[in-house]
């Protein structure tokens, strides 16, 4: 078998070791700000492999899984949209279950898809299936992928399994509607990410990303946030001076929960009762 398996990197995510993709062609969801086909348009090689129908990729069956490691699988394509045949998922999961003593990562926008697949007992044993939103409304660039509902729905009803949801490219949104969104699928976990690629998309302000950071994490949910957020975060640099702030008034203490990031991108702990985060106006 080939053993050539892709070393994580760039703006994927940090708990994730490898990447691999089986799964050709164009992607039946057509996002206006997909950065595969983004590169396809500047590389032939890439034009070739993600554009057409859906498609084996020639070989990608073969790859050596080997073992302890968190995979990554598809991550250029969705495996489980509606274009891609029965078939082909079963090929992608008999490859993973060779090869068990991984952890698997599935992400799609078309969750309700995991239901039947489940059913089956098809998934290898251990695995997380995550689905991403970009906002509680519906934006034009979003073209013809699931609605948000849908994929809340999708991932409610996925059970006994690690689940996340990512935010990303985080769009602009209701705070309220939002939370009750992401609350009611209970993910194990959520990442927050925003454009990587400067397409000029209806982003939220920083402000507002923190408002739902804050509600998350005191609903008791794990946020993550990814590398290319912080993109917005130097677009709004007040949150930085409260950081620093609090960082220099000796504040980091249990107690309120602050919603500027920390260096591991979880929430500052800050029970101080002058906290310039917790009292701006």
């Amino acid at each position: 078998m080939s053993s050539n398996l892709t070393k994580s990197k760039g703006n994927m995510y940090d708990w994730v070791t490898h990447t691999h993709s089986h799964i050709g062609g164009k992607c039946s969801h057509g996002c206006e700000y997909c950065y595969v086909q983004a590169m396809a348009k500047k590389f032939p090689a890439m034009k070739e492999k993600y554009s057409g129908d859906i498609k084996l990729i020639e070989g990608s069956l073969d790859v050596d899984y080997g073992k302890g490691r968190t995979i990554f699988i598809d991550h250029m394509n969705d495996l489980f949209a509606e274009g891609v045949p029965d078939a082909m998922i079963s090929k992608v999961l008999s490859h993973c279950r060779n090869s068990p003593d991984n952890k698997y990562v599935f992400q799609t926008k078309n969750p309700q898809r995991y239901g039947s697949w489940i059913g089956k007992g098809l998934f290898p044993s251990e695995i997380i299936l995550g689905t991403t939103i970009e906002s509680n409304r519906h934006h034009s660039c979003m073209q013809n992928a699931p609605t948000t509902f849908s994929r809340i729905i999708g991932m409610e009803n996925v059970y006994d399994y690690e689940t996340f949801i990512t935010l990303e490219p985080i769009l602009d949104f209701d705070v309220n509607d939002l939370f009750d969104m992401l609350t009611y699928a209970e993910p194990s976990f959520i990442n927050i990410g925003a454009d990587s690629k400067g397409q000029g998309l209806d982003e939220p302000t920083f402000e507002k990303i923190m408002e739902l950071y804050e509600l998350l994490v005191g609903a008791g949910i794990e946020v993550r946030k990814k590398l290319n957020l912080e993109r917005l975060q130097v677009k709004f640099p007040e949150y930085d001076k409260q950081k620093k702030d609090c960082i220099e008034g000796g504040w980091l203490m249990k107690g309120n929960i602050c919603g500027a990031f920390d260096d591991d991108g979880r929430g500052i702990d800050c029970s101080a009762s002058t906290c310039p985060y917790v009292n701006k106006s």
